[in-house]
C-alpha cells in the first residue's frame, strides 16, 4: 500500500526463512544447494521464493482440498505458509529484497529438525553401486538381547543421488537370511519378506507413528534392509553406506501400526485389480506421445474390524504427475477422499500425517474399497520426464510400463492403520 514502507529482510523475511525454509535450505540438508541462510545468499532468489510460495510449490506439501478431494480431516504439521506470508514475499521481492538495519534484527525462530533428534539403535549398510536399476537386500540381526519396540525409523542414504528408494522390514521368519545364504546381501528385485516398517523416500520426513504406537522388536528377528539403486550410465558410482537409525521403548505400546499398500501390487494381491480401459483392456500402458493417460486401481479392504488411517502416501515416477486416493463403502454413495497430489513430485514424496488428536479421522472397515487413480505425461511436454530420458541415454519416448525400474511407473498409495473401536477410538 503506499505510504507503507517495504519488508526487510532483517525486520521481517529473515524470521519466516528460517522457521519454514531453513529445514532443509541449509548444508547438510535436502536442498543445501540453494542455501537461505542469510541476506546474500538468499536475496538473489527473492522473486524465485514468492514465486514458488504464491503458487504453493514451496514449502513442498502437495496434499491439496480440490473439486474432486475435501477431506474432513485436518492434517498434522502442515507447513503452507499463510496468505499474509505469501504476500510478505512477494512485496519483499517487488521492492528489491532490501536488506534492511542489521543492528536492529528481529529475532529467529529455530529451524524445525528434519530428522531425528536422537536414536537408539543404528545400523549400517554398505555396498559399490554399478551401473543400472536393481534392488540389492541386507538381512541383519537386532543386535538387540532384550525386547525393544520402535517408535520411529530414519534412513540416511550414503549416496542420495543413486538411491531410488529404501525399505525397511521386520522379518521375524528370517527369510532374507536363508535367501542371503551367508552373505552380507544378495539381489532382490520384486522380492518382500516381512513386514514393512518405515523407510525412505527422497524428501519425506523419518518414519514415525503416533503416540503409543510402536512395532515389537524381539531379539531373535531380522531387520531386512532394501535399497534400491539407480545408476545412471556414466556416473561416478562410489560405495554407498546406508545409515537406518532405530528410535526405541521399553515400555510396552498401548497398539500397533499396520503399513498397507493400494495399486501396482496387483500380482500380489488377489483383492487388488487394475480397472479396465475403455476398450476392456487390462495392460497397464502408458504410449509414448499421451499427455493425460490414466490408470485406476482398486483394492478390498479385508482386514477385520474398524481401523482409523493415520498417514497416506501416493507413489508414482517420472511421468506421474496427478494421483487420487478415495474409500467407497457400500453402505454410501459418497465416496470419502484421503489425498490428492494433483502436482506430484518425484523429488518431493512426501508422506501425509493426519492429526488424529484433533478427531475425525478416517475409518476403513473390512469390505470397504479403496480406489486409486493415476494420471500420466508421457510426451514431450513433460519436461523432466525428458530430462531423465536424456540422462538415460534414451533418444526415443517409449511406452512405459508397469514396473519395478525407475524408468517404468508405478501408480500406488500407502496407508499406515491402527485398529480402533467402531466408534474411532484406539484399542
Amino acid at each position: 500500500m503506499p505510504g507503507l514502507a517495504a519488508p526487510t529482510w532483517h525486520q521481517d523475511v529473515a524470521p519466516l526463512v528460517s522457521e519454514h525454509c531453513q529445514s532443509c535450505h541449509q548444508a547438510g540438508q535436502l536442498a543445501e544447494n540453494l542455501a537461505f541462510t542469510d541476506y546474500a545468499s538468499s536475496a538473489p532468489w527473492a522473486w524465485f521464493m514468492a514465486e514458488e510460495a504464491e503458487h504453493e510449490r514451496m514449502p513442498p506439501f502437495y496434499a491439496q482440498e480440490t473439486e474432486r478431494c475435501q477431506p474432513t480431516f485436518a492434517w498434522e504439521n502442515d507447513p503452507r505458509l499463510s496468505g499474509e506470508a505469501i504476500e510478505l514475499l512477494q512485496d519483499w521481492s517487488s521492492a528489491g529484497a532490501p536488506e534492511g538495519d542489521p543492528d536492529t534484527a528481529a529475532p529467529l525462530p529455530s529451524p524445525e529438525v528434519f530428522g531425528l533428534k536422537e536414536w537408539d539403535l543404528e545400523l549400517e549398510v554398505a555396498f559399490e553401486p554399478y551401473e543400472g536399476d536393481y534392488q540389492i537386500c541386507f538381512p541383519v540381526r537386532n543386535p538387540l538381547e532384550d525386547a525393544r519396540w520402535i517408535e520411529a525409523i530414519e534412513v540416511v542414504p550414503g549416496q542420495p543421488s543413486l538411491v531410488h528408494h529404501v525399505s525397511v522390514r521386520l522379518d521375524r521368519e528370517g527369510r532374507s537370511l536363508d535367501r542371503a545364504k551367508g552373505e552380507a546381501f544378495y539381489p532382490c528385485t520384486g522380492t518382500l519378506d516381512g513386514e514393512e516398517i518405515g523407510g525412505f523416500l527422497p524428501g519425506a520426513p523419518p518414519s514415525t507413528y503416533p503416540e503409543g504406537t510402536a512395532y515389537p522388536l524381539n531379539p531373535d528377528d531380522v531387520l531386512a534392509i532394501q535399497v534400491h539403486y539407480h545408476v545412471l550410465p556414466g556416473a561416478l558410482a562410489q560405495q554407498d553406506r546406508t545409515t537406518v537409525r532405530f528410535k526405541l521403548t521399553e515400555a510396552p505400546p498401548r497398539h500397533e501400526p499396520v503399513l498397507m499398500r493400494v495399486g501396482n501390487d496387483i500380482w500380489l494381491d488377489p483383492e487388488g485389480g487394475i480397472i479396465p480401459g475403455p476398450d476392456g483392456e487390462m495392460d497397464f500402458v502408458i504410449p509414448a506421445g499421451a499427455s493425460n493417460h490414466r490408470e485406476t486401481f482398486v483394492k478390498r479392504f479385508t482386514l477385520p474390524g474398524t481401523w482409523a488411517v493415520f498417514q497416506v502416501a501416493n507413489h508414482m515416477h517420472y511421468v506421474g504427475f496427478d494421483a487420487l486416493l478415495t474409500i467407497e463403502r457400500d453402505d454410501q454413495d459418497v465416496s470419502e477422499c484421503l489425498l490428492h497430489t494433483p502436482q506430484w513430485d518425484l523429488d518431493w514424496q512426501q508422506v501425509y500425517r493426519i492429526d488424529t488428536t484433533a478427531g475425525g479421522a478416517p475409518l476403513l472397515r473390512e469390505g470397504d474399497r479403496l480406489r486409486l487413480e493415476c494420471a500420466y505425461n508421457n510426451s514431450m511436454t513433460n519436461t523432466a520426464w525428458m530430462a531423465q530420458l536424456a540422462k538415460e541415454g534414451i533418444s526415443d519416448i517409449p511406452d512405459v510400463v508397469l514396473g519395478d525400474s525407475a524408468i517404468d511407473e508405478m501408480c500406488a498409495a500407502q496407508l499406515g492403520l491402527i485398529q480402533v473401536s467402531e466408534e474411532g477410538s484406539a484399542r
